[in-house]
């Protein structure tokens, strides 16, 4: 916050934050990234101007995967519903079956006072990476993909914050969201907030331009840029432009095919397998992980042991301790009935907590709600 006062002022930072009154849903974020992120970023904006109103209501998270909503359901507020399947929703009453109510409940009940609603989440995103060969449309998923977008377009959201993997791109979300929405997108790395762990993702700003308009004096973009850290490593240490035949395996030579047919992306990460390979990879210097895929023990020889799966996960900066918790004013994620396998599993699946808080400071910033 104080960075932030530097640059555009004490006075524009502390008007923008007595303003902030989300009521949130989250979809797809992992382990509770994204509500940890706005926890945090609540209890920063209330020490940095105590008189604001600055504060955010979750409401509902939606997590397929049984142990994602153990997690969730241990971890957070007893009023958060937590809904199995985004495709399993109904439309027509507005309500899923809740797996914390063990009934059916609201999907997206009734915004709190002058509380704007949000939505954060990432769309199935597998059919658009090279795991799933880039099949976009043609994707088995993509039914999920268009149910998460059809559910945001027939709530009260104004707000929709998107995380995707790189290659998802603002015409897919246009397409999906309509004219009514305008984007704000740029690609976060947590590399660049100085943390040991590369994991490239497209964010999105998404808002209805009648409603909700942009009033900050910066881009989603170059906002980000105003948080950099020190990078604690370069690119070129975590990704090989090329690697001999030999040691390149099938699915990392067909992945790695794949970028060099796509200039754009850049350095390939060799970890992000083409469709029939899940696996996690050592990095160039054999020390640190790229939090990308799926797989039930990490070993590096670097370390020379296996990863333990909360030293995965905690590269997300999740509070996995007490002192994390306390420091972050949140609720310590409870990890504790759940098994390596799924932990290691949630650790290549889960954005990262200052990731996606940097782009929902962005949007409370930059966002402001217009008057009926």
């Amino acid at each position: 916050m104080e960075r932030i006062e530097l640059i555009f002022g004490r006075d524009w930072v502390k008007k923008r934050l007595n303003k902030w009154r989300w009521t949130m849903s989250t979809a797809f974020t992992g382990v509770g990234c994204a509500e940890i992120a706005a926890l945090s970023l609540q209890a920063a904006a209330r020490r940095f101007a105590p008189e604001s109103g600055a504060s955010v209501h979750i409401t509902s998270a939606c997590e397929i995967d049984k142990s994602c909503q153990k997690v969730l359901l241990d971890t957070f507020d007893s009023d958060q519903c937590i809904f199995p399947d985004i495709t399993k929703i109904d439309m027509n009453k507005g309500k899923s079956y809740c797996v914390r109510h063990q009934c059916m409940c609201e999907l997206q009940p009734e915004p709190h006072e002058d509380c704007m609603q949000v939505s954060v989440g990432g769309p199935v995103c597998v059919h658009y990476s090279p795991m799933g060969n880039r099949e976009k449309e043609g994707g088995a998923q993509h039914v999920t993909h268009k149910s998460y977008y059809r559910e945001i377009k027939k709530s009260k959201t104004k707000i929709c914050v998107v995380e995707n993997v790189p290659e998802y791109t603002e015409e897919v979300v246009q397409k999906e969201l309509g004219g009514e929405w305008m984007i704000e997108s740029a690609r976060v790395d947590p590399r660049i907030f100085g943390l040991p762990c590369c994991r490239t993702r497209v964010f999105m700003i998404c808002y209805k331009w009648r409603e909700v308009r942009w009033v900050a004096p910066f881009t989603l973009s170059s906002f980000l840029g105003c948080l950099r850290q020190r990078v604690v490593m370069t690119a070129a240490n975590y990704f090989y432009k090329s690697l001999p035949k030999s040691i390149l395996s099938a699915s990392a030579a067909a992945n790695l095919k794949c970028y060099n047919e796509e200039k754009s992306f850049g350095f390939p990460d060799l970890n992000q397998l083409c469709k029939n390979g899940r696996a996690r990879g050592e990095t160039k210097d054999k020390c640190l992980q790229t939090l990308t895929t799926n797989s039930g023990r990490i070993y590096s020889q670097g370390h020379g042991r296996y990863i333990e799966p909360e030293e995965a996960l905690s590269s997300h900066v999740l509070p996995m301790t007490d002192k994390h918790a306390k420091i972050c004013k949140a609720p310590k994620v409870q990890m504790g009935e759940v098994s390596r396998t799924a932990k290691t599993r949630m650790a290549g699946n889960a954005m990262n907590v200052p990731c996606i808080g940097a782009v929902l400071l962005a949007a409370v910033l930059g966002l402001d709600d217009i008057a009926p």
